[in-house]
């Protein structure tokens, strides 16, 4: 399981569930130049962050082996998928659970590919979604072609 813990990962990454989010800071602060106050409204976007070269060697392409456990890792805050510090998402842990075991269950079980010509665009929302869908192919796997129909998602 820990490849498909990478492919995850770089899932979310280059997709991440939120968009961006929010923060007010409590104190002044200067950054880069600019000032800060308490109440400011600071916003960050996670799809930005995610695809800085400075973290992210050739950040569009698809590599789950940036997070093998002998890779170099990015800085703490630099993957950030379900927000970061104090007000991390609470129920993260619990959706990378569900992920994967639907996934390593899928695959068992099925051959999945996208539809021929299929051009994924996504879209900011309140999440980050896929403009027109995603089409895909589904074929059981040869090996069990007789389990498949036991298979309920």
């Amino acid at each position: 399981m820990p490849y498909l813990n990478q492919v995850v990962k770089e899932t979310l990454r280059l997709y991440p569930p939120a968009p961006g989010f929010g923060r007010t800071p409590t104190e002044p602060f200067s950054l880069n130049g600019s000032e800060f106050k308490p109440g400011d409204i600071l916003m960050f976007s996670i799809y930005a962050l995610h695809r800085q070269k400075d973290f992210y060697p050739h950040p569009e392409q698809f590599q789950p082996e940036r997070f093998a456990a002998d890779a170099e890792q990015p800085p703490r805050y630099a993957y950030a998928p379900f927000g970061a510090g104090p007000r991390t998402c609470v129920g993260n842990h619990f959706a990378l659970l569900e992920i994967q075991m639907v996934l390593a269950t899928m695959v068992q079980f099925l051959e999945i590919s996208l539809a021929p010509n299929q051009q994924i665009e996504p879209v900011t929302l309140v999440t980050l979604r896929p403009r027109d869908g995603v089409r895909i192919r589904v074929h059981s796997r040869a090996s069990h072609a007789g389990s498949c129909a036991n298979f309920t998602p």
